[in-house]
């Protein structure tokens, strides 16, 4: 690579082509380092055969996760976006998804961080069924960056649709589990919470069965997991006036008084939500009144915010 000087990239690229499996090896190795810095990003983009030459070295066992990555660097640049996508890029890694490839899932990760890469990857009726296929027989490596993805992609309306045709939910309640890397739980509780955001979304999570297990978090959970278990319910009783269960009511009126606002926001924004059901309000009177808490901080309008609210409208909240 030092030996090629400003020509590094352009050198990379049409070593590219070499037979050579150690030449290939080492090529991508020196090309994934150089891509560290955006002006060798944006050499690499610009030229004709370097990423179309990555995805074909996708279709090589030896080499998969070295094109893999360096895919993965490149899609976090709009312009890096752009070239995977004309490359078809997308297709050739959902290919290896089946193959549990972690650098595949990775680079799909990569795409998911933007709305314009969303969009891209959506262009496939069937990303995110392949990305759920994957979580039933994935290893702790792979399952990270899928389920990542999909969280990512769940904030898309038409993600959520294909999510629930591919059955997601169900996985996704399995992961909601004490039993779970606390960094694999609160992905899940991000993917939930993002698919709650939609009507038929919250009709399936509740259906689920899920609900109890949303409760256990908000009350057992380390601070993250809290505060997206505290999220998720939220999003599935806002706009709805849904009935949470005691299991999530009480870790919900203990949180409301958090010392990190988002999650007591989350909190708030829940049980007032719910509150707009006549016994589901007394149930929280009754549960703030049994932990020595004023009841009229989460169910009535007389304090600011994060409890006032004529700031919980839905649109609101979803921006957070």
């Amino acid at each position: 690579m030092v030996a090629f000087g400003r020509r590094a990239i352009a050198k990379l690229a049409e070593s590219l082509h070499s037979s050579d499996g150690d030449l290939l090896a080492s090529s991508l190795a020196d090309l994934k380092a150089l891509l560290s810095n955006q002006e060798s990003k944006m050499e690499a983009i610009h030229n004709d055969t370097l990423v179309p030459s990555l995805v074909a070295l996708l279709e090589k066992p030896d080499h998969t996760a070295g094109a893999a990555d360096c895919i993965a660097s490149l899609s976090l640049v709009c312009q890096g976006r752009a070239a995977v996508k004309d490359a078809f890029a997308v297709a050739a890694l959902e290919a290896l998804l089946p193959s549990s490839s972690v650098s595949a899932a990775s680079a799909l990760l990569s795409l998911s961080l933007s709305r314009d890469g969303c969009a891209i990857l959506l262009e496939s009726a069937t990303l995110v069924g392949s990305l759920t296929d994957a979580l039933s027989r994935a290893s702790a490596d792979l399952k990270r960056p899928c389920l990542a993805a999909l969280a990512n992609l769940l904030s898309q309306p038409a993600a959520a649709e294909q999510a629930l045709r591919a059955g997601l939910v169900t996985h996704l309640g399995k992961l909601v589990d004490v039993s779970e890397e606390e960094e694999v739980v609160e992905t899940a509780l991000q993917a939930l919470c993002n698919l709650s955001n939609t009507r038929a979304g919250k009709e399936a999570v509740v259906g689920a069965g899920i609900l109890p297990s949303l409760g256990a978090m908000a009350a057992k959970g380390g601070a993250a997991v809290k505060q997206r278990a505290a999220g998720t319910l939220m999003a599935l009783a806002i706009g709805e006036g849904r009935q949470l269960p005691d299991e999530c009511i009480r870790p919900l009126v203990l949180l409301a008084d958090s010392d990190d606002e988002e999650t007591a926001r989350n909190a708030v924004a829940a049980l007032r939500s719910s509150s707009e059901d006549p016994p589901t309000r007394r149930r929280i009177v009754r549960c703030a009144a049994e932990l020595g808490k004023e009841p009229s901080s989460l169910v009535f309008d007389n304090q600011p915010w994060p409890h006032s609210e004529r700031f919980l409208s839905q649109r609101a909240l979803v921006s957070q």
